[in-house]
């Protein structure tokens, strides 16, 4: 009789153990059911957009840059024109504007002190002409890191919102996974939780700011983002001025390095639909502003809005066309996408000349970093062309290099400019982060060409007496270790660039 129990007490066991495998067993194939659905699911409308190429003369575009050196001295000068421009563009609007801005905010990290209030110049600017010109219609589409992914609300963006400005936050839960490993469980399980609430653990970017709901930091780690940084609005005459640029309204921000195209006519008219369709799909209904349709221009410039992974397909289509007679520079503050990568050591061997200069991948809102994924990728490129693909580094001092740039002049007179908001990695270009870039196809010796060979030339060589950037020495890393958890962050998506 006590066998025969014993033997049903086992069996009972093995049973429950059976059941509970395979409860565990369907529980792993719905997260990845969940996963491989939200890293392939259809693209929300106004995403991956390869606009129109339209034909502009000289005069309609012109490259901006913010720079940030060290004198010989040793003080910090930073020489900016970005934001200046963005504020003349406000100025000049009578009808429309449209800001997408990633980071917007006055949160100053660990860094001690800032170049620009930024967030407070941006918002003086917008509500003064919301109060001069009461019936013109202003859409500020942002990301919701700059609400602590909804734990509380944002004093520039309530003065904006009280003021009568359309604010919409995107909804990043209609993008694509880009950490599918933890996102698939967020979805399945901490979403529902929402993020507001009482605060009980510091503020993610700020620790002068209230305390927020831990479950802020759950939607954090879904390392995504509408990264855009757009400006378009009509520009008083008749006209549209866009601005496309790697700069952020933010404080702690203000004294990175940065470019931007501002540009005049109708490729507004690629622009603004792709606008509307994130305030669309982030549950926002745009009023007063739909793009109007102008004459079409002419001119020697060829000018493409771009965005998502139309990006990358057109870096990577101009590296597979560049050979010997070539020359390639690339501006970038975060590059380890491995098509990019391939392509570059490919356009290399075939002749290309290739020089980066990179962000070392140090400084982070007053924080240190340990140079991931820059210095494992540019010890890489060094390596397999042999030294013939050269690297020099921004030599940061709590700044970045945010700039995001490549310029490639060809063999036979013309060049080829792409720019904006884009980092050369997986989550910057294939379809995961919300991103915009723009093209441009000229002489080498149109203005927008030699402003940007002139940005380049300044940096690279120091040519002013002012220290820009350092040799590839400086921040060499071949360690074997960081360059594999590189990869690793790369391929799952578990890193932050």
């Amino acid at each position: 009789m006590k066998k025969r129990q014993q033997k049903k007490t086992t069996v009972q066991k093995a049973g429950n153990k059976k059941i509970a495998l395979n409860a565990a067993l369907i529980m792993l194939a719905w997260l990845i059911l969940i996963g491989i659905y939200h890293t392939h699911k259809p693209l929300p409308e106004g995403v991956a957009v390869e606009g129109k190429i339209y034909g502009l003369p000289e005069s309609d575009i012109v490259f901006l840059s913010d720079i940030t050196s060290l004198s010989p001295e040793g003080e910090r000068i930073s020489d900016q024109q970005i934001f200046d421009a963005i504020f003349a563009a406000i100025d000049d609007a009578h009808e429309f504007i449209i800001l997408d801005m990633f980071l917007f905010n006055e949160f100053q990290g660990d860094i001690k002190a800032y170049h620009r209030n930024l967030s407070s110049e941006l918002t003086t600017a917008v509500l003064e002409k919301k109060r001069d010109y009461p019936d013109i219609s202003i859409l500020f589409i942002t990301d919701p890191v700059n609400t602590a992914y909804g734990a509380g609300a944002t004093p520039r963006l309530e003065a904006l919102r009280k003021e009568g400005v359309q604010v919409i936050v995107t909804d990043l839960k209609n993008l694509r996974d880009s950490n599918p490993a933890y996102s698939a469980l967020w979805r399945a399980f901490l979403q529902w939780f929402g993020t507001k609430g009482i605060g009980t653990v510091p503020h993610p970017f700020d620790a002068g700011s209230p305390k927020v709901p831990l479950r802020s930091y759950y939607a954090l780690l879904n390392f995504k983002a509408n990264h855009r940084k757009v400006l378009v609005a009509d520009d008083g005459a008749g006209g549209y001025t866009s601005i496309i640029s790697s700069a952020n309204p933010n404080d702690a921000s203000s004294a990175h390095t940065n470019v931007a195209l501002r540009i005049k006519g109708s490729i507004a008219e690629n622009i603004i639909p792709s606008e509307l369709a994130i305030a669309s799909f982030s549950g926002g209904k745009a009023h007063g502003v739909m793009p109007k349709g102008m004459q079409q221009q002419q001119g020697t410039l060829s000018v493409q809005f771009i965005t998502e992974r139309a990006i990358k397909d057109s870096l990577l289509g101009a590296f597979r066309s560049s050979g010997k007679g070539d020359h390639i520079e690339v501006v970038m503050f975060y590059l380890s996408d491995r098509d990019v990568t391939e392509e570059l050591l490919r356009a290399s061997a075939r002749g290309a000349e290739i020089s980066l200069t990179l962000d070392p991948n140090k400084d982070a809102f007053g924080r240190r970093k340990n140079g991931i994924p820059n210095r494992q990728v540019a010890y890489e490129l060094v390596s397999k062309s042999k030294g013939r693909i050269s690297i020099r580094w921004y030599e940061t001092h709590g700044e970045q290099n945010h700039a995001k740039m490549v310029l490639i002049k060809k063999a036979d007179g013309t060049a080829i400019l792409i720019l904006g908001s884009a980092n050369l990695t997986k989550r910057n270009l294939d379809n995961l982060n919300l991103e915009a870039n723009v093209r441009v196809e000229a002489s080498a010796d149109a203005p927008v060409m030699q402003d940007a060979q002139e940005f380049i030339t300044l940096i690279k060589e120091n040519t002013d007496g002012n220290l820009y950037t350092v040799p590839y020495d400086r921040y060499k890393d071949d360690s074997f270790f960081k360059y594999w958890l590189y990869r690793f962050q790369e391929w799952s998506g578990m890193g932050t660039f």
